[in-house]
């Protein structure tokens, strides 16, 4: 994969950059990566398989190292948010059945390797065994029935992932929030730009879970990630001021409606913000289309909620209608392109 490549080098020449950081600990990129490459080298000496790894999220540094290595290994990780229910974890697990379920948390499966942190504490070398074509399964949350497993390709988190960097400039400074559960495509937005930028991923601590203005003002955020209806909450818990968000120099959102009114308060308490509102389904990597917005130009975005924008390099989005609708302005989105997924979880990944 060319997002592990670019870790793996940057690792190399700026060893001692601080690549994760929650409150007054922190990884280097050196310590990250060889971390990474140790759980991956694990992984390789239990299973010749292509293997599928569950991570349930623990909140600590060991969710990134354990995706990074899953990938190392050449393996499939499968994200677990951690208020899934027992019974939709175990359910995923009896669909799927994983080589391995790594967890810090007390969680027992008689249907997979349940593995946690001690792993660290061994000396492993690494060996290349089978790998598979794919880089995660993402399952929905299944408030409306059997959640779906989501299944998405090395190539086409890849294609997102340097979309990404192409569009939104950040260095080795920039401090990155990582506000969204693993388990929300979301995530992906700000933990692999970061990693593949050479910046800070910031990790809140749980009062900064609860209070996300108050991880923008403790760790100075610059670059945010996040929902819009989060802007809601952050004034609503009394943040959205300007001199919390005077750090901020980028916003990314995805996953709901971005609404006009939002943009005029951030604006209006930071008017040198830049500004990216991203649309997509899980199933075509996170988000597929994207409009830039700053002070000057985004009320021409703007009717009430906001424009969408326009594909993401090399993807193809359409607007379909049946022959009885001579309205233009309806239909359905039709997508195309490399990011989109290989399909939903059935019985095999490939």
């Amino acid at each position: 994969m060319k997002i592990l490549k670019i870790i793996k080098k940057f690792s190399k020449k700026n060893p001692d950059e601080v690549c994760i950081i929650k409150d007054d600990k922190f990884l280097t990129y050196r310590e990250f990566w060889e971390l990474s490459v140790k759980f991956g080298a694990y992984l390789n000496i239990k299973s010749n398989k292509k293997k599928i790894v569950c991570i349930k999220e623990n909140d600590d540094f060991y969710d990134y190292i354990a995706m990074i290595g899953t990938l190392i290994a050449g393996g499939t990780y499968v994200p677990i948010n951690k208020l899934m229910p027992t019974n939709k974890i175990t359910n995923i697990i009896e669909r799927i059945k994983p080589e391995f379920f790594f967890t810090n948390s007390n969680f027992k499966n008689k249907n997979t390797s349940i593995i946690n942190s001690e792993i660290f504490k061994k000396d492993i070398k690494f060996k290349e065994k089978k790998k598979s074509k794919n880089a995660y399964i993402l399952f929905t949350s299944g408030t409306t029935g059997e959640p779906k497993g989501v299944i998405i390709s090395k190539n086409a988190l890849d294609q997102y992932v340097f979309w990404l960097k192409s569009n939104i400039k950040i260095d080795k400074k920039c401090k990155v929030s990582q506000i969204p559960s693993i388990g929300f495509d979301l995530s992906l937005s700000d933990i692999f730009l970061s990693l593949i930028s050479g910046s800070k991923l910031i990790i809140p601590n749980e009062e900064e879970t609860i209070f996300t203005g108050k991880l923008i003002e403790n760790k100075k955020i610059n670059h945010l990630v996040c929902t819009p209806s989060m802007i809601d909450y952050i004034q609503s818990s009394g943040y959205l001021k300007k001199k919390i968000f005077k750090s901020v120099k980028s916003i990314f959102f995805c996953g709901e409606t971005l609404y006009e009114k939002q943009l005029s308060k951030l604006f209006k308490i930071n008017n040198k913000l830049k500004i990216t509102n991203a649309y997509g389904p899980t199933e075509a990597t996170c988000s597929m289309s994207f409009v830039k917005l700053d002070y000057l130009n985004y009320k021409k975005y703007c009717n009430k909620t906001v424009s969408i924008g326009k594909p993401n390099k090399n993807m193809t989005m359409k607007l379909l209608s049946n022959s009885k609708n001579t309205n233009k302005n309806y239909g359905e989105i039709f997508i195309s392109g490399p990011q989109l997924a290989e399909g939903y979880f059935k019985n095999h990944i490939d």
